[in-house]
């Protein structure tokens, strides 16, 4: 899951917001919600790699180790220990993207 999802996120990263808005706007018609969704498209790629990475920082640390062997599932493991250590990292992200979207 991990490899298709990056490799569309490079394919994401070629596009700039700006032509996506104007490719929107050609098929959608020319709005501020056209232009808000495509900036919004844009910058997912930004929030998978940091997600990304974040996550694979804290699934190497010896806590989640030990959630793993104490028979804890993924799914439990990235709510209890993955989800509320890259929190942090997307709220900065979130802030940076949001002000880029602004001048946007």
């Amino acid at each position: 899951v991990d490899e298709p999802l990056m490799r569309g996120s490079d394919l994401l990263l070629a596009f700039p917001a700006l032509l996506l808005a104007i490719m929107f706007s050609a098929v959608y018609g020319a709005s501020t919600l056209t232009a808000m969704v495509a900036i919004g498209i844009a910058s997912i790629p930004s929030f998978a790699r940091v997600i990304r990475s974040g996550a694979l920082q804290v699934m190497r640390q010896e806590y989640v180790l030990a959630a793993r062997v104490a028979g804890r599932g993924p799914v439990a493991v990235g709510v209890r220990h993955v989800l509320p250590n890259v929190t942090s990292l997307v709220i900065v992200q979130a802030s940076v993207s949001f002000a880029i979207a602004v001048l946007a």
